[in-house]
C-alpha cells in the first residue's frame, strides 16, 4: 500500500514518477500488486469523511507494507528538528506529515518505510519511533503496537 501526494519535484501535480517508482519497489520488496491511495474525499460531508477515515484505517493495518515518500525530503534521513525555513508551509516539518491521512498512515501498518524524493530509503516506522514521536505527538507505544483495546490515548493525548 502507498500513499500518494501526487505531486513532483517541481510541485506540479504529476505523479507518475512517484508512482512507477512505488511499482518498482513494491516488486523489489517481492510484492505483485501495490494499492496506490490516490482518493478524494469531500471532507464537507461527516458521513462520507467518517466512511473513508474508517475505510482508509482498515485498508492500512490490513497492509503487508506501506511506503511514505517524503518529496520535499533530500537527505538519508529524517529531519529531527523543525526547519520553518525549508518547511514553513508545513509547520516545519516535511509535507507528509501536515496531510489529512498522516495519522492512520502512521498507526495502522505493522510496517511503513519512508523514502526521500529521490526513493532512497531513510528508515523504517519502528526505527523512527522517537524521531516521529516528536514530530506528530504519537506515543511511541501506539506507534509501535498501534491502538490496541488495553492501550488507547486519551483525547487530549490525540488532540495536542
Amino acid at each position: 500500500m502507498s500513499s500518494q501526494q501526487w505531486k513532483d519535484e517541481r510541485g506540479t501535480r504529476s505523479g507518475s514518477r512517484t508512482a512507477t517508482k512505488r511499482c518498482e519497489r513494491a516488486m523489489k520488496d517481492g510484492y505483485m500488486q501495490l494499492w496506490i491511495d490516490t482518493c478524494c474525499i469531500d471532507k464537507r460531508s461527516n458521513a462520507e469523511l467518517s466512511e473513508a477515515i474508517n475505510s482508509m484505517y482498515r485498508w492500512y493495518r490490513n497492509s503487508k507494507k506501506c511506503y511514505a515518500c517524503l518529496s520535499d525530503v533530500d537527505e538519508l534521513a529524517l529531519p529531527t528538528e523543525q526547519n520553518f525555513g525549508r518547511f514553513g508551509r508545513s509547520n516545519g516539518w516535511p509535507e507528509w506529515f501536515s496531510r489529512g491521512w498522516t495519522l492512520q498512515e502512521l498507526i495502522a501498518p505493522t510496517e511503513l518505510e519512508f523514502f526521500n524524493k529521490n526513493w532512497v530509503s531513510i528508515g523504517m516506522k519502528q526505527d523512527l519511533t522517537s524521531n516521529l514521536e516528536d514530530i506528530k505527538r504519537i506515543p511511541e507505544k501506539v506507534l509501535r503496537e498501534g491502538l490496541k483495546p488495553y492501550f488507547r490515548p486519551s483525547v487530549a493525548q490525540v488532540m495536542s
